[in-house]
């Protein structure tokens, strides 16, 4: 199935780009604001893919089910510009997100040489799509290869999860940038306050939705009350 992104939807979708290459994860229990905040920070991209396993990210975009589907609509579109919703086929999260991102990889190519710009891959549920342990038991993982080496092909990568500690390491220790919102899992939250730092840690456990702790670097910046 295709449902395709209006004209007016794509006129609205085009102009911005990240300054700079960024892997951003984006992590925090049910309904804190993650999602939300992934839009935030995609709009006005010019092209953007959204592996989209729940339907968040379908409202003003082109939605696809279908693997082939998606490659022959990016083949005419890749240079065009698109905001597209993919929503990937239940229990094979793992390998389609491998081939999504190997395709990714072989048309920005082109990179720096010809005349297109970067394109921004976000990927949601990622526990379910690149889980803890992944990248020992397939080292050759496509998606990987995107956390490690996907900025010299201008791909930029958005990670979210309920499930921090779920998310295996090649993505959660290459970020750019960090935003925890409200966690309930002991777990999980143990393991954000690690890639946190305990000096927040009362801060982080005060969090309401839509509230979060950005870290980039150095940088910590608190935001409360974020409008909806």
């Amino acid at each position: 199935m295709v449902k395709k992104q209006s004209e007016a939807e794509k006129r609205s979708s085009k102009g911005r780009t990240f300054p700079q290459s960024v892997r951003l994860g984006i992590f925090g229990a049910s309904g804190s604001g993650k999602s939300y905040r992934a839009r935030q920070l995609t709009e006005g991209l010019e092209r953007v893919l959204f592996f989209d396993p729940l339907g968040d990210f379908s409202n003003g975009a082109t939605v696809i089910c279908d693997y082939d589907k998606l490659i022959n609509f990016l083949f005419h579109n890749w240079r065009s510009g698109f905001r597209i919703s993919y929503r990937p086929e239940f229990g094979n999260e793992v390998e389609e997100l491998h081939k999504i991102s190997n395709m990714l990889l072989l048309l920005q190519y082109g990179y720096g040489r010809q005349h297109w710009g970067k394109v921004t891959l976000v990927v949601d549920e990622l526990d379910e799509g690149f889980p803890s342990g992944i990248t020992q038991k397939n080292p050759k993982n496509g998606f990987a290869y995107l956390c490690k080496r996907g900025r010299h092909f201008g791909i930029n990568l958005i990670g979210c999860s309920q499930r921090t500690a779920q998310v295996d390491v090649c993505f959660r220790g290459n970020l750019t940038g960090l935003y925890l919102f409200r966690h309930v899992d002991p777990i999980d939250t143990e393991k954000a306050l690690q890639m946190l730092g305990r000096q927040y840690a009362a801060d982080f456990r005060n969090l309401n939705d839509r509230e979060y702790i950005y870290k980039s670097g150095a940088l910590q910046k608190i935001v409360k009350n974020e409008k909806k």
